[in-house]
This record gives C-alpha cells, structure tokens and sequence, in this order.
C-alpha cells in the first residue's frame, strides 16, 4: 500500500524504474555474463527473457515513457529515448559489465603484477623496492640507531597511457534487438584492453630494464638467470634462487615461487612439470614471449617487480561512457577508453629463464 503522499507519477516511475532494472540484468543474461540463477538477479528479468521480449528497444522505450510525456507516437517515444542521456548512460553502464569481464578472463599477466592506482597522468617516479629493512638487535641500555630514512631511493617514473576507441549503436541495431552483436563488440573491447596491457608488460622485461641502482633488472650477477631451457633440472634451480635471491643488505630473500610464466610452446611441458611434480605454481602462457622463454616469479605481494599503473578510481583502468556529439542521429555513441601504464619495480622476487 502507497502513503497517501505518493503520486500516481510516483507510482509511475518506480513501475518504470524497476523495469529499467529488469532489462539490463536480462541483457546480462543473454550477454552470458550472468546467470538465470544468479544472486541478485531482477526477479523480473527470467520472464522477459522467456517472452523473448526486444531487450534493447523495451529499455529505451522505458526511458521514452519517462521523458516523453505526451507523445502517442511509438516511434516518438523511442526516439525520446535513444536521445535520453540517462538512456546513454545506463546502456554504457550495461554494456561496460561483458567488457570488464573479458578483460579480467584474459588478464593472466595481472597475476604476477603489482597494481598500482596513481592521481593522474603526470609522471610518477617509483623508488626501487629492492631495499632492506633488516632488524637488528640491541641491548636493553642502548637505543635503537636511527639509520633508516624515509627518503625514496632511486627509481623509475612512468605515466599512464590512454588507448580507446569509439562505437556508434544504430537505431536499426537496437529494433533488432541484436544483444549479441553490440555485447560482443564490447567483450573485444575489454579483450583487447587487456592484450594492449599484457603487451607492455611483456615488452617490459623482455628489454631488461635498467633499474634505478644503474643496473640491469636481469643480470648473472643478481641471481636471477637460469639459462637453460624449461625441465625440471632448471625449473628446481630456479625455485633455489628465488629462494637464496640476495636483498640489498645482504640477507637471503627466502622467496616462494608462485607463477610459471612461459612462451606458447611452453605451456604443455609447463603443465607437465607442474602436475608430475605436484608443485603450487600457476602457469601464466603469453603469447607476447619469444619462443624458449620463461619466467619464474614470486607473489607480487610479497616482492614486487612489475607494476601496471591506473588511475584512481578507474576499477582496472577500463572506462565507458557515453559521447556527446552535435550530430542528428538516433544511434547511441559509446566512448571506450583504457588508462593503464608499466613500470620496472625490482629484481628481487623473479627469475628469466631460457637460453
């Protein structure tokens, strides 16, 4: 029962609202990017899928109705609402989920990479993590030295790069109710956000950085070469050195390996090692790698060596929105904009291996 302050334009528009609401989950469903049974789900949004109701024209109609008021005209009503920033914005919002989740299924790379949100484009200087902070001990009469200083040791900057690209929804696309076409334009889109990503990365130790101590990030000197091809004599032998990697002040690292990150080629014997030897790695493939490569690494969380820059904010760097443009047109233009940048962190915590 509604209060008697509730008016029937009230009424009107929560019945509106929650249809809205019903419509994006069910184009969600037929996306593949949720479940008939998933948790939360519109209660409404499984009829509607099986009345095979016109998903995408239902939902700017709804915003027709709302914005429209007066007009009879059904293809006035649609076109209120194909011009409706709100329809604009609610479809971006929908269409932004498939993008996201094809990024996150393609984002092998993130696994091993520290995330690091920043303020904004300018450049960002990153101290070297491959510092010490070894305790040490005292007797109960002495104090505590003060020879640790919170001034950053010397690093690398790098700024976040942007990378999009722009779509336009025809009207006609959006009568025919084709969810599949424009969902899996947005799935690419997410796809190929993360291979742009996963490119950087790998052409970022593939170049062997120069770290901010002067020297290179892979070198024999640091222990963390293994030039052999993948088996499981060298496998071993990097798990070793991971494990007996040097910090700074001298001390062994004691690192646990985590990620198996290998060329194409690799991932069968990869696989192999890892369930004949029972080990707890994840295999990472890349297709971005040279043949015979393969890196070992530890939890980023736990030394970190790579980093991959967004901003604040942007929950992954991935953004898409509507565009406004001075163009007569029903159809519905879309921005998709990805913020991501890279950057050398360490050398302790990973192994470059292959000859």
């Amino acid at each position: 029962m509604h209060s008697s302050t509730t008016t029937w334009g009230d009424e009107m528009s929560n019945e509106v609202k929650d249809r809205q609401e019903a419509l994006t989950d069910a184009i969600l469903v037929r996306a593949g990017v949720r479940k008939l049974n998933a948790p939360g789900l519109h209660p409404e949004a499984a009829g509607i899928i099986h009345r095979n109701e016109n998903l995408l024209k239902g939902l700017a109609l709804s915003f027709g109705l709302r914005d429209g008021r007066g007009l009879s005209a059904p293809g006035a009503v649609l076109g209120a609402g194909l011009s409706s920033s709100d329809f604009k914005t609610v479809l971006s919002n929908t269409l932004k989920v498939p993008a996201i989740h094809a990024l996150t299924a393609h984002a092998g790379h993130r696994q091993f990479c520290k995330t690091i949100e920043v303020q904004d484009f300018k450049s960002h200087e990153f101290p070297s993590v491959d510092t010490d902070f070894s305790l040490i001990e005292t007797d109960t009469l002495h104090e505590f030295p003060y020879d640790i200083s919170t001034v950053a040791s010397a690093g690398l900057s790098a700024v976040v790069r942007t990378f999009g690209r722009n779509v336009r929804i025809s009207r006609q696309t959006i009568i025919n109710d084709d969810v599949a076409l424009i969902t899996g334009i947005f799935s690419n889109a997410g796809a190929s956000a993360s291979r742009r990503e996963a490119g950087l990365v790998y052409e970022l130790i593939e170049q062997n950085p120069t770290l901010g101590d002067g020297m290179s990030m892979f070198h024999a000197d640091h222990g963390n070469i293994e030039v052999s091809a993948l088996d499981e004599t060298s496998l071993g032998s990097a798990i070793a050195k991971l494990r007996l990697m040097q910090t700074p002040a001298g001390a062994d690292a004691n690192l646990p390996a985590a990620f198996l990150v290998v060329a194409p080629g690799l991932e069968l014997v990869a696989r192999k090692l890892v369930h004949q030897c029972n080990l707890d790695l994840v295999i990472v493939a890349s297709a971005w790698l040279p043949a015979g490569r393969w890196y070992l690494t530890a939890d980023p969380e736990l030394s970190p060596c790579v980093g991959i820059l967004h901003l604040r904010g942007s929950n992954g760097g991935l953004l898409i929105g509507p565009r406004q443009e001075d163009i007569a047109d029903d159809g519905v233009p879309i921005g998709i904009r990805f913020d991501t940048g890279v950057v050398a962190l360490g050398r302790v915590g990973i192994i470059k291996g292959g000859v």
